[in-house]
Order: structure tokens, then C-alpha cells, then sequence
């Protein structure tokens, strides 16, 4: 006990809790009575009921949870236009554990997701005397009001707090804002709030149709008659039918009535039909908003996604939804927290890890033609390295310039 004691104290003495952090004061916002904006289908749409489509659910946790996974490098520009991958110790605590209650996945997750859902997210970053930064942590985007001081300075209101306004960390202020497409160059668009009809539409079917099931009535058949019978009479009618012919053994049995009874066969109507195609629309409307592909939210039309077509869909994933994202954090991420030459990229490869045997293929051709050395290719395959010996780079002993081949003792026939 006294060993884990000491180990939490010193945990707690590098990374403490430092006084006036809105982050450790934050409470759950208080939601409105209609669940947000109340859009032209009836229902009311926020940040907050907008999650409750499922759709938009399993879009926004597979954006945030796919880049909150990637591992973040850092690299150093060199004088001869490469770069090169160095250990940022003296910040570890940024790409290690970025505060004392978050892991690295957790923390970029949770600022993926407010920039996808709402389009803004802001980090508070609380450093030392020098600068230095000693913690990050993420703060819900509702709380804050952007706008411009008399100097027209970037500041940010926090909590409706006009009387201490913060700026940009960059700024000497304790603040990194991720902004999202915007049009005023303060704030992103919420994608929410601007396409709240598209997914009060989602909203108002996906009640529609738990009403249905819970109210409404959807009978097989119906027996008529046009004789009076009691209500006893009735339910021995209804019974007798059921004991005759419910069940796989007894379909298509003859069905032999009296009384003037008559069998009348009933289906779900038009409108109700409808409603379900109305649903498996929407999903394809929520995946068009968040830029996911529709077969990974759970959507599958005539034509597969999958087989051979699977690597080229995830390419475009990465390419045209993931990347945006990707580049928004990085470029924040280097302008704020980073000095000099050097830079932070998250790291795909993983995302579009071929087979055993393709990696093979591709590193051997790389190592070729010096591409790759066998510590590149070995760090790539998460190996340690093999020292200096290990940079090497080979070509071909069959290759040579062109330019530099010797001159020929004796000219070449000519054939006529």
C-alpha cells in the first residue's frame, strides 16, 4: 500500500491539478424541453437527440474512435528536406498521457467527436512559467462564445464569463480551438444545427414507426360474419381458427367454415409501408452528413461494398473524411504546442494494413530501390531496429546511369 501511495503521489506532484481549470469545474448542460431545435417535422434536434439516431451514432463514434486510436508522431524537418522521427521527451506528457485522468485514446476521441459532431473543439492547456505545458484537457464546445476584442485579438468566453476572457495559447492565453468549416473565421458550422430538418425527418420516423408498433394494430386475417354473435361465441370462434391453423406444420391447411363466416386476409398499408423505406432513406441521408460510407454504419444496398471493393472504400474513407479531421488536429496541434522545425502526424498506415504477403512484396520492391532501409521497414512492422548497420540502402547490381556508361571501343554496325 505504501509503495502504491508513493507511486500516486508522484504522479500527482508531475501532474497536478492546477487551480482555476474550467475543465475540472464543468457540469452537464441543461437541455432543452423539446430536445433542441423544433425543425418542420415536429420533433426538436441537437447535439444531443441528433446521437440518438443510430446512424449518426455509429458515424460519429467511427470517425472519433478511429483517429483517437492513431498514434501520434512527432518529426523534425532536417536541412536536407527530410524528416526525421525524434522522442519529444521533454513534452511526454502530450503524446503519453495528456492529463492525469485521460489516456491518449480517450482525450482525442472525446475532441474528434465535439469537432465532428458540433464543429469546434477546444482544448484548455495549463503549462508552467515557462510555457511549458503540463496538462490538456477537453472542454465541451456549448460552453463557449467566440469573438474579437477592441485590438481585434481572437477571445473566448467561457460559461458567459465576460469578465476574464481567455485567448489562444500561442497567444500567451490558455486555449487551442479546432475549428471546423466555418464561414466567419471565429467558429465551424455545427453540422447538427445546419441540417437539423434532414435529421428531424430521421427523428420523426424512427417515432412514428415505435408508435406504430406500440399502439398501433396489425392484424392477420379477420373472421365476419353477418350473423349476431356473443362475445363468448366470438373468442371460441377465434380459438377453434387459431388451434386449426397457427403454426409451420399447419399452413396451408383447407380451411372449412360455417355460420357465414368469411375469411378476409389483411396487410400493413401503404402509408406504413412507405414509412420504412422512409427509414432505410435516412440512413443514407446520415451517412452523406457525416461522410461515412453506408455499409460501415450497418447499411447494405443491392450491391456489395465488399470483396474486392472493400480496400478502394476504405481509401476513400481515409481520403475524404478521416483526412480533414486529421489535418485540422495536426496543424493545431503543431502551431501551438510545437517550437521550430517540428511537427506532429497522426499515423495511418494501419488503417489500410495489407496481408503478410503484400507488406512483403511492397517492402522488398521499396528496398529495391532505396526507398526503404530494414530499419524503415522494420519500424514500420512495429520491430526494434539493428543499428546503424540497419540504414543501409542498396540498388540493384544491375543498374547504373545511363550518362555515366563507358564509351564503346569500337562503333556498332549499322544493319542496312
Amino acid at each position: 500500500m505504501a509503495i502504491l501511495t508513493s507511486l500516486i503521489g508522484s504522479f500527482s506532484r508531475s501532474r497536478p491539478y492546477p487551480k482555476g481549470n474550467p475543465a475540472l469545474a464543468e457540469q452537464e448542460p441543461m437541455w432543452s424541453e423539446l430536445g433542441g431545435t423544433l425543425v418542420r417535422a415536429g420533433v426538436g434536434i441537437d447535439d444531443n437527440t441528433a446521437t440518438t439516431i443510430t446512424a449518426i451514432w455509429r458515424s460519429l463514434k467511427l470517425i472519433a474512435s478511429t483517429i483517437g486510436g492513431l498514434p501520434l508522431h512527432v518529426f523534425e524537418k532536417q536541412d536536407d528536406g527530410s524528416r526525421k522521427q525524434v522522442s519529444y521527451v521533454d513534452d511526454k506528457v502530450l503524446w503519453d498521457q495528456p492529463n492525469p485522468e485521460d489516456t491518449n485514446a480517450t482525450f482525442w476521441e472525446t475532441l474528434v467527436g465535439h469537432e465532428v459532431l458540433g464543429g469546434n473543439a477546444y482544448i484548455w492547456v495549463d503549462a508552467d512559467a515557462k510555457s511549458v505545458p503540463i496538462s490538456l484537457w477537453a472542454l465541451r464546445p456549448e460552453r463557449f462564445a467566440v469573438g474579437r476584442d477592441d485590438d481585434g485579438r481572437k477571445v473566448y468566453t467561457i460559461d458567459g464569463n465576460t469578465d476574464n476572457p481567455n485567448t489562444d495559447f500561442s497567444e500567451g492565453g490558455n486555449i487551442i480551438h479546432v475549428r471546423g468549416f466555418g464561414r466567419d473565421g471565429l467558429t465551424g458550422i455545427n453540422p447538427i444545427r445546419h441540417m437539423a430538418n434532414v435529421l428531424g425527418l430521421s427523428k420523426a420516423a424512427e417515432e412514428y414507426a415505435a408508435l406504430l408498433f406500440s399502439q398501433g394494430t396489425s392484424l392477420g386475417g379477420v373472421l365476419s360474419t353477418d350473423q349476431t354473435i356473443s362475445q363468448a361465441e366470438a373468442q371460441e370462434l377465434s380459438r377453434r381458427w387459431d388451434a386449426a391453423h397457427r403454426g409451420l406444420a399447419k399452413a396451408h391447411r383447407t380451411a372449412v367454415v360455417d355460420r357465414g363466416l368469411k375469411w378476409q386476409q389483411t396487410a400493413i398499408n401503404a402509408e406504413d409501408a412507405q414509412m420504412v423505406t422512409t427509414r432505410q432513406h435516412q440512413v443514407a441521408e446520415a451517412g452523406r452528413l457525416m461522410g461515412t460510407p453506408e455499409f460501415l454504419i450497418g447499411s447494405h444496398d443491392k450491391t456489395s461494398s465488399w470483396g474486392s471493393g472493400l480496400e478502394i472504400n476504405l481509401r476513400a474513407f481515409q481520403m475524404f473524411t478521416l483526412q480533414e479531421h486529421l489535418v485540422r488536429f495536426e496543424q493545431a496541434i503543431t502551431r501551438h504546442l510545437l517550437r521550430g522545425k517540428r511537427y506532429v502526424k497522426f499515423n495511418t498506415n494501419g488503417l489500410l494494413r495489407g496481408t503478410a504477403s503484400e507488406r512483403m512484396n511492397y517492402y522488398e520492391r521499396g528496398q529495391r530501390i532505396g526507398i526503404f532501409s530494414t530499419n524503415d521497414i522494420r519500424a514500420l512492422e512495429e520491430m526494434p531496429s539493428l543499428g546503424p548497420e540497419g540504414d543501409a540502402r542498396f540498388i540493384p547490381l544491375n543498374m547504373g546511369r545511363l550518362d555515366a556508361m563507358a564509351p564503346q571501343d569500337e562503333p556498332v554496325p549499322q544493319v542496312e
